[in-house]
Order: C-alpha cells, then sequence, then structure tokens
C-alpha cells in the first residue's frame, strides 16, 4: 500500500510517470543482464549466497525462478510497448504493418534498436527461468498489451481474430525459439503439478473451518500440516497455498478475502477507464493495467505478490497508472 500510494503521488505530474516507468523497465534490463551473466558464470550463487536450489533455472536476484518469469515479464512487457510507441504505424497507408517492419529491420532509428535489443534481453532471462506459468501468463499479457495498443488499427475484426491468430503463433515459435528450459518442464511435469492441486483442497478445507475470520495473519504455515493431504508429496516445506487469494481467505476469512478482491478490481477498472480516456500518454494506465493483470493472474497459482522484491515495484507502477488515468489539464 505504502508503495501503491508513493507511486501514485509521484506520478501526479506526467513526466515523473514516464520517469518511472523507464527507470522500471531499465532496472529490469540490468537484473536481466546480471542474471544472464550470473547464470553463466557463477549458477550456484545468489549474488554472494549460494543457491538453496534451482539450479538449473536462472533467478536473477529472487529465489524462486517463478516470481523472476513473472518480473522480468513484467519489464519486457514496459520495453515492448515503448518500442511500439516509437515504431511508426500509419493506419492510411495500405500496408501499415510493412511500413512498421521496415522501421524496425530495414532502417532502424537509434531508440528502436535499444528498445529491441532490450526486449531481446529480458524475454531472453524470462525463458531462462524454465518457469512454465510465468512464461505464458508474461507472453499472453505482452500481447494482450500490445493489442490493446494497437486496438484502433486492428479494428474489430483485427483484434478479436487476426491478431489473437499472430500472437498465438508467435508465442510457440519462441516457446521452440527460446524456451527449451520451459519445454523440459513440460514434457516432465505437464501443465501443473499434483501436490500444488492437493494444497489447493487442503487449503480450502482450511477456510471450511474458518470461513469468517481464518486461522489468524501468518498463520498458515502452522495450522497447513494439520489440513495436508496425503496426496501432497513428502518432499519440500509447504510454507505458503501458492495461491495468494486462497492463503488470505485461510488466514483472514472469506469476506476479507472478498474486499481484497473488490479492490482490485475496481483499481483495473479505473485504469481501463483510463486507457480510453487517455491519448497523448495512454501508455502509462496501458502499461499498469496489464501488469497488474499479470502480476494477478499468476498470484491464483503461486506466491509472486508476496515477494516483496517484486510486489514493491509492481505496486509502484500500478500507483502511477492510477495517477495517470486522467489529463493533467482535467485535474
Amino acid at each position: 500500500m505504502l508503495a501503491m500510494v508513493t507511486g501514485f503521488l509521484v506520478s501526479r505530474d506526467r513526466r515523473a510517470a514516464h520517469f518511472l516507468l523507464r527507470a522500471f523497465a531499465a532496472s529490469g534490463l540490468v537484473y536481466a543482464l546480471y542474471g544472464i551473466f550470473s547464470f553463466c558464470v557463477w549458477p550456484d550463487y545468489v549474488l554472494w549466497h549460494a543457491k538453496v536450489g534451482y539450479r538449473n533455472s536462472l533467478v536473477g536476484t529472487f529465489i524462486n525462478p517463478n516470481v523472476a518469469a513473472v518480473y522480468f515479464g513484467s519489464c519486457a512487457m514496459v520495453w515492448a510497448l515503448m518500442l511500439a510507441k516509437a515504431l511508426p504505424v500509419n493506419s492510411a497507408s495500405r500496408y501499415p504493418w510493412r511500413d512498421t517492419f521496415d522501421a524496425l529491420f530495414t532502417r532502424p532509428s537509434g531508440t528502436v534498436v535499444i528498445g529491441f535489443t532490450a526486449c531481446f534481453v529480458v524475454l531472453s532471462a524470462m525463458f531462462m527461468t524454465g518457469s512454465r506459468a510465468g512464461s505464458i501468463f508474461s507472453m499472453l499479457a505482452i500481447t494482450g498489451a500490445l493489442a490493446t495498443l494497437y486496438r484502433r488499427e486492428l479494428g474489430l475484426r483485427g483484434l478479436l481474430l487476426t491478431f489473437p491468430l499472430y500472437s498465438a503463433g508467435t508465442i510457440v515459435v519462441a516457446l521452440q525459439i527460446f524456451g527449451s528450459r520451459v519445454e523440459q518442464r513440460f514434457d516432465s511435469e505437464g501443465l501443473s503439478d499434483s501436490g500444488r492441486w492437493n494444497t489447493y483442497l487442503s487449503t480450502v478445507n482450511i477456510i471450511g473451518d474458518h470461513p469468517w475470520l481464518g486461522s489468524g495473519l501468518g498463520t498458515f504455515r502452522w495450522v497447513f500440516p494439520k489440513y495436508r493431504s496425503g496426496e501432497v508429496p513428502i518432499a519440500g516445506i509447504w510454507d505458503r497455498a501458492h495461491s495468494v487469494t486462497l492463503e488470505i481467505a485461510s488466514e483472514m476469512g472469506i469476506p476479507f478475502a472478498l474486499l481484497i478482491i473488490v479492490g482490485w478490481l475496481l483499481l483495473l477498472i479505473v485504469m481501463g477507464r483510463g486507457i480510453l480516456v487517455r491519448k497523448r500518454d495512454e501508455i502509462l494506465p496501458l502499461a499498469a493495467f496489464w501488469i497488474s493483470v499479470l502480476a494477478l493472474l499468476h498470484s491464483q497459482i503461486d506466491f509472486s505478490l508476496q515477494i516483496p522484491g517484486f510486489a514493491v515495484p509492481i505496486c509502484a507502477i500500478v500507483g502511477m497508472g492510477l495517477a495517470q488515468t486522467s489529463s493533467s489539464q482535467s485535474r
């Protein structure tokens, strides 16, 4: 909440909002470069600490590759949006997308080269994490953000038919070229592991016994062993529910969880309205909206929003998006 309020107050000025968004993207590029370098040179360490697990996955400065994947995915989305804004798209031209292709590959400007390279590096780091859900959700969110940005040029038919087909093909090609680690996870473990699904069912049992006030904030790790299903693998310590919503409901009760859900829905509605209203700076609420969607979706099957290194910058960007839902002149 403090990060969100701070992002809101700082970003009431449009120049500060753009600077915050660029700083978020630039920091993601720096962490991606460090993550790739450290994974190649000393893969057994995170900074100066020995890795406890995930030795075959890039984690950057995180402990868990799933959180690293959605963080890099969020940063790649911002780079992709800034790159798209730098490319000329003339809807009046007979071949508008050919002009964009030429601007990207035939005679690119310095801004386009920087944006394309940064996006490539951050996406590479994301795929190197090997996270299945993090990579897929990130790619879907990136394509959704680009579709929203180009919604006027695409038109209704292109938005509902053409763009989804091209996006699906691009995601499949990207997984084939860059996502070998992700494909290995799919081949060996499938879409999900049974332990996580049975953990969800056990958490639902906790909610059933404590529906109104929950078991108490921060008590999941102590309460869960009593409800732990025999189908959950004995390996590992389940100190989180791997679903932020279910964990909130189990610790604080169903009414509080519904309050959190309604609050996030209101934030998304406000930022969605800002996308439709803004013209000059629509990239600001647009980026915040889709980064929020990515973080919320992934947090339903993992604990990314419970990690401060991910939650703090994401909430600052959400605050920025809320501050820029209306123009400075109207304020």
